[in-house]
């Protein structure tokens, strides 16, 4: 029973500081007010609760916890019928604040009456309870304070609180107990806060929590403005965007212990963070070219709602066991500058708001951007953040059979890795050339459009690179899971980063494609140069990763000797073997240019001012330049070939492909010596793409 009437009161206290904000077009437009100066609603609110939270930990522990949380709940009761009979600005101001001061007792001090009831072992679901039954208040606020302001008006958003602060009152003192009596030792001194501000974990820890909150909450607070002003969403319809939103965090919250325990804590994890990670670009889309869509911002904000959601629980659990004798006043710490956060969010979105999303949206891309480069900083620098994040032992060996015959599964891997590679290539070689050709194209204007019409197939080869993928990496992953497997634990984090890396650059391969005229004049082409060198350079990155990875697993004798990824990017063959696909990326992208050009129309090339014979002469100099100079980065590869490698098989293979390319080489040269260039030799002479 302690345990439901304190959830209660946390219900309470949490509702009342956005039940309101849907209220905020109504408030604004019967006081005459302006959007900036309705927000001081929430701010003021907020500022309050700060305050209150600041010093509850220290009243609480000096004169009991029932009797300081008992005065708040009375504060907030009076506040709430203050707020329900204002009849100007600054009175309902007045109650908004005492409101907040009221509520930060019961927040800061239900939940440790709670913990006290539990054992240690308990503490933990306890708290994500707690946490999600928080949210829930949260997300259902706005809902429920949408159709009481649609139906009775703005005030009786207040009433309500009103009435839910009398029951509060009833229930908490006839179930909870009281507690220990007056400590006199008890100070209030700035100096008991100075351990926290001592321990860089702990204030990372804090400030991480923080500005995820912080962003997410300073979006709650513009929302009702920018969808029923901005977007002209009616009242019944920003109840609903506002629900789907909240609730979303709000059952990630409180199932966030399920979903660990199911997927497991690394997996979960893994899978937040790609949620979080990926609502940067389509934030940044969102902001690039104003959306005034209502349903796309609802979208992009439950992508970060889930993204954040687990994390938080994470990060919170966490934060407090960093100094166990401090944990009290790490809590009030989090409390304070999560909402001084969000104070400054809304009120630096409502200072900007121009009608629209972007003032809010930078604000968030800031905060949820900083979080992330210090998340990716802690698990760098230090251990037990990582274990606590993601503790995944690496499984034993276990013996299965194969799925089919060896010399089956080693043929589609050849196969398929084949078809999967080329694509890969186009996708890489497109990238970088479109993105070299688009510089080159701002003293010539043939480039520009030339580098366009790349950038329109590195779409559609992307997307089969990826497809054609996943048969190589399953095959790989049966007929060598060993060698795999322990590649990829050395390499971890270099090797994960790859599914966000991937997902948010083929967010900038489009984004540069279809902002190619919109982006096309002055100061606005270096921006699209930019989203474009974005893509270009993470695609060269990512294989790399791969590239590193698979030859570790020609290594074993050096698998302890390795460290992670840089340290087995070291290895003598890794490099090599890098530049020798990034040379051939090139050249291969060349040849497809030949190609594409060749079967192009003479009125496609006029519609996108392309010199038919110049293009498929620049894709021809390219496959041959480049392709000459793989006879020295081949040569390199082969020497360097670990033991595993080197072979007569190899020798063979390697020193007969580059004659094939000598020979493809020379077809080239024939080829562009013509006076008008035809491309036939690419459909009669086959062994120019063997030759790679």
């Amino acid at each position: 029973m302690i345990f439901a009437v304190i959830t209660f009161l946390i219900f309470v206290s949490s509702a009342e500081i956005d039940i309101c904000v849907p209220a905020f077009p109504q408030i604004q437009a019967h006081f005459g007010l302006t959007p900036f100066t309705t927000e001081m609603l929430l701010g003021v609110n907020l500022l309050l609760h700060c305050i209150g939270a600041f010093f509850a930990g220290n009243l609480g522990d000096k004169y009991g916890k029932k009797i300081v949380i008992n005065y708040g709940l009375l504060i907030f009761l009076i506040s709430s019928y203050v707020c329900f009979i204002a009849d100007s600005f600054s009175l309902l101001l007045i109650g908004r604040a005492f409101q907040g001061l009221g509520v930060a007792m019961p927040m800061v001090l239900g939940p440790i009456i709670v913990l006290d009831v539990y054992e240690k072992e308990k503490q933990q679901s306890m708290r994500t309870m707690m946490t999600g039954f928080t949210t829930v208040a949260i997300c259902i606020a706005p809902s429920l304070g949408s159709y009481l302001t649609l139906y009775f008006g703005w005030q009786a958003n207040f009433l309500a609180l009103f009435i839910m602060s009398i029951m509060a009152v009833l229930l908490f003192n006839i179930f909870i107990p009281s507690d220990k009596k007056t400590n006199n030792n008890i100070t209030f001194s700035i100096k008991e806060y100075a351990v926290i501000f001592k321990s860089p974990l702990t204030l990372i820890c804090v400030l991480m929590f923080c500005l995820e909150c912080g962003s997410y909450y300073a979006f709650v607070g513009m929302a009702p403005i920018i969808y029923i002003e901005s977007f002209g969403v009616s009242l019944k319809m920003f109840g609903i965007y506002q629900g789907i939103l909240t609730l979303t965090f709000g059952i990630f919250s409180i199932f966030s212990k399920p979903l660990i325990n199911y997927f497991g804590k690394k997996t979960t994890f893994i899978g937040s963070m790609i949620m979080f990670v990926g609502f940067l670009p389509m934030c940044l889309f969102a902001l690039i070219f104003n959306t005034h869509n209502a349903a796309y911002i609802t979208f992009v904000i439950t992508i970060l709602s889930v993204g954040v959601a687990i994390p938080l629980n994470f990060l919170y659990v966490f934060a407090l066991n960093s100094i166990p004798e401090a944990s009290s006043r790490i809590s009030a710490i989090m409390t304070v500058g999560k909402w001084l956060l969000s104070i400054i969010g809304f009120q630096l979105a409502s200072y900007f708001y121009s009608h629209d999303f972007r003032s809010t949206g930078w604000i968030m891309l800031v905060m949820e951007g900083t979080s992330i480069v210090l998340t990716t900083y802690l698990f760098i620098k230090n251990k037990n953040f990582k274990k606590e994040m993601i503790d995944s032992p690496i499984p034993k060996n276990m013996t299965l059979p194969m799925p089919g015959p060896h010399f089956a599964i080693l043929g589609t891997l050849l196969i398929a890795f084949l078809i999967h590679i080329i694509f890969v290539n186009f996708t890489v070689g497109g990238s970088a050339l479109s993105v070299i050709y688009e510089i080159c194209g701002l003293k010539n204007k043939k480039y520009d459009h030339f580098a366009h019409v790349i950038s329109k197939t590195i779409t559609a080869n992307k997307s089969l690179a990826v497809v054609m993928g996943v048969g190589p990496l399953l095959c790989i992953n049966v007929l060598y899971t060993a060698y795999f497997y322990t590649a990829n634990a050395l390499t971890g984090y270099a090797w994960i980063s790859i599914i966000p890396l991937v997902a948010t650059t083929f967010l900038f391969i489009y984004l540069h494609k279809y902002t190619w005229h919109a982006l096309d004049k002055g100061w606005k082409k270096a921006i699209h140069i930019l989203i474009g060198i974005i893509p270009a350079l993470t695609l060269l990155f990512i294989p790399l990763i791969f590239l590193t990875n698979i030859n570790l697993m020609l290594f074993p004798d050096k698998w302890v000797a390795v460290k992670g990824f840089f340290s087995a990017l070291m290895l003598s063959n890794a490099l090599n073997r890098y530049l020798h696909f990034v040379v051939a990326s090139f050249a291969l992208t060349g040849l497809f240019l030949v190609w594409y050009f060749k079967n192009s129309t003479d009125n496609y090339c006029l519609e996108n001012n392309i010199d038919k014979q110049f293009a498929m002469r620049t894709g021809y100099n390219l496959f041959l330049y480049f392709t000459l100079s793989q006879f020295i980065f081949g040569f390199l590869v082969w020497w360097t070939l670990p033991e595993q490698g080197s072979n007569l098989h190899t020798t063979f293979i390697a020193f007969g492909g580059a004659i094939i390319a000598l020979f493809a080489c020379l077809v080239t040269v024939i080829e562009l010596r013509q006076k008008a260039i035809t491309g036939m030799l690419i459909v009669k002479r086959h062994y120019q793409v063997i030759g790679f």
